[in-house]
């Protein structure tokens, strides 16, 4: 499945100016459910869960209790690099508006997850509870952003 998100505008601009170098888009808009599947960055919240399952099931929350949040810190930063370039460079993604969007989906759905988020001094299942609330909040207005 293609990963660029296809809006009005996107055609509309592809009938306009015709790119020779660019590839032909399609005539048909993609409906908002395919917008939000495209949205969502699967694979690197896909790796970030795993991770995150490889850390809670070691020694560590118990045992090193500040490696252990280190480590989710890292894993979360270095993913939340990785998204972007993974974005544009493996799925192809060339529109800076959508890349931004996933980046601040994927802050979002680790928000949910708990993640480093967890260990501010707040309860995790608050932390969880907000970050589930923010992501259909954040995705309808993601978008609305999309097809502005």
């Amino acid at each position: 499945m293609e990963r660029t998100i296809i809006t009005r505008q996107n055609v509309r601009r592809s009938t306009i100016q015709p790119n020779s170098e660019a590839p032909a888009l399609p005539e048909k808009v993609d409906s908002y459910q395919a917008q939000f599947l495209k949205l969502v960055p699967v694979e690197v919240i896909s790796a970030y869960i795993t991770i995150d399952g490889l850390l809670r099931g070691s020694v560590l929350p118990q045992d090193s209790p500040g490696l252990y949040v280190g480590l989710l810190w890292g894993v979360f930063v270095t993913l939340a690099i990785v998204n972007p370039l993974y974005l544009r460079h493996v799925t192809k993604v060339k529109d800076q508006r959508q890349i931004s969007l996933s980046a601040g989906a994927f802050v979002i759905y680790v928000v949910s997850l708990g993640g480093p988020f967890a260990h501010f001094g707040l309860d995790e299942a608050v932390i969880r509870l907000l970050g589930s609330i923010l992501i259909p909040i954040y995705t309808l207005i993601a978008l609305i952003v999309l097809n502005k």
